[in-house]
Parts: structure tokens; C-alpha cells; sequence
């Protein structure tokens, strides 16, 4: 060993055992969803140090790529009694559904934005405040289309992130046979023209999202004449399933939202 001058080896430490009697009768360390509680000794005090409530967020921190529409879900290891979730630049609404809560937007996200989450949740004896962010995917420069159903039933077209055209419409009636399927599809084949004999009425310049579901013109009978008390109906549910337009609208769906644009239905 070498010393340097002038400095003294310091005596080897000695060690006495701590002895804290422990009295916890009443002490659950409770284990879900992957939850572990830590005991630390601090001071001679038994401490119970414990994570936040939240176990999961979807989407995940710094997510990239996120859809343009999505409901916003943060989950926790015990049940919720009440939470408010806020995200920047979108009004939505939260709702609480046992160990989970949800934030539904009420328009779609803007493409290759990114949103800040801010939440507060509050459980049987614990609170909780989190903060997290995602990033929607980058829609570039293409046409896209938003049907939404929650009050006035409108249709948005979108190039990129900026609106192009805003038009009335009306989706499908309440009702497991008549409801406008919900989510996310792509346009398919159109038609300048059709009538269907099983609903007696008809329609103009139809552009198909789905299986029998298409974006038309306002109902015509089998003269082609428009159905006056369904044009009357623009702005709510009252197709069977379709998202109607008025004729001029139909027309300018039909020539400028080509093959394959995303068109996403929420409500």
C-alpha cells in the first residue's frame, strides 16, 4: 500500500445492526397490475413509497404516427371515481370506465401536430396528475375526409391540414340497421347514377367507403325526382346508413375526392 506523507490511515469503521422492532399488524401491500410497493427505513421510520396511479396511456408517451381520430385512454392500477383529461387545441369529453379513463375529441386531430395531455386522476384515496404528448401521422398534401355525427351532421374535405370544404349532410338513422358504420375507410368506385328497388329511391353521383355505404345526392324517386321531405332532413340522421349531400355538394365529392382518400366517421 502506499501512503502519502503526512496523512494517517483512517481506523476501520465499525458497524453496529440496527434493531427497529417492527409492529405492522395491519400492513397489505397490494400487487396489481404490476404495482410493487417499496418498504424504505428512513430515520428509524417504516415508509410505504408507492408509483403513480396510472400504469398505462394510449397513445403512449412521444408516439408518432398517431390517427387522425382516436380516443385518448388512460388506465390505472385500481378503479377510477373521477378524472379530467385535457388535450391542447381539442375540446373533448371524458368519461370514467371502471379502471379507465377515456377523452373522446369532438373533431379530428390536425396531421403532423403534436398534443400535450394533461390529466388528473382521483381515486379512493389517491390523486393523480400526469402529463404526456403524441404526434399525428403527416397527412402531406393529400385529400382526406371528415364525416362527423355528433350534432349537425357535416362532411369536412381536408387537403393536408387545411379545410377545403365544408358541406350539410345527414348519416344513417339510430338503429342497428340504419347506422353509419363509425372509424376509418378509404374510397372505393363510384357511379354517376342508381336506384335501389328495396328502399324505392335513388341517388346521384354515388362514391363508395364501404361494402353498401356510399356518399350520394339527396334521394330521388324512380322519375328522378328529388324526395323534397328528405332534402328538408340535410343536418341530421335520417339515411339508411349513407352520408346524403345536397346535389351540388355530391357533385364536387364525386370529381375531387379520388380513389383511396382516407374518410374518417366519428360521432
Amino acid at each position: 500500500m502506499i501512503r502519502k506523507k503526512g496523512l494517517k490511515a483512517s481506523k476501520p469503521a465499525k458497524f453496529k445492526p440496527l434493531n427497529i422492532p417492527l409492529n405492522i399488524p395491519n400492513i397489505l401491500l397490494r400487487l396489481s397490475f404490476g404495482l410493487i410497493f417499496i418498504l424504505v427505513f428512513y430515520r428509524g421510520a417504516l415508509m410505504v413509497l408507492a408509483p403513480g396511479i396510472v400504469v398505462e396511456t394510449i397513445p403512449a408517451n412521444g408516439s408518432k404516427e398517431v390517427p387522425l381520430y382516436r380516443e385518448v385512454i388512460i388506465k390505472a392500477g385500481e378503479e377510477i371515481k373521477q378524472a379530467s383529461i385535457m388535450v391542447s387545441g381539442m375540446w373533448g369529453d371524458t368519461r370514467v370506465e371502471g379502471n379507465t379513463a377515456v377523452f373522446k375529441p369532438r373533431r379530428v386531430f390536425t396531421p403532423g401536430t403534436k398534443y400535450s395531455v394533461k390529466a388528473w386522476i382521483t381515486t379512493e384515496n389517491r390523486k393523480d396528475e400526469i402529463e404526456f404528448s403524441f404526434t399525428t401521422m403527416d397527412a402531406g398534401n393529400k385529400i382526406w375526409v371528415e364525416v362527423d355525427l355528433r350534432d349537425i351532421n357535416l362532411v369536412t374535405v381536408y387537403r393536408g391540414k387545411r379545410p377545403v370544404k365544408l358541406m350539410l349532410a345527414s348519416g344513417g338513422k339510430p338503429g342497428s340497421e340504419t347506422e353509419t358504420p363509425l372509424g376509418t375507410f378509404y374510397v372505393k368506385d363510384r357511379g354517376e347514377g342508381f336506384f335501389s328497388e328495396r328502399f324505392g329511391e335513388g341517388a346521384l353521383y354515388w362514391v363508395r367507403f364501404q361494402d353498401q355505404y356510399l356518399f350520394h345526392s339527396v334521394p330521388r324517386d324512380r322519375d328522378g325526382n328529388i324526395i323534397e321531405e328528405e332534402h328538408e332532413k340535410l343536418g341530421i340522421p335520417a339515411s339508411h346508413g349513407c352520408i346524403r349531400l345536397r346535389d351540388e355538394d355530391a357533385r364536387w365529392f364525386y370529381n375531387n375526392v379520388p380513389y383511396g382518400s382516407i374518410v374518417i366517421i366519428h360521432d
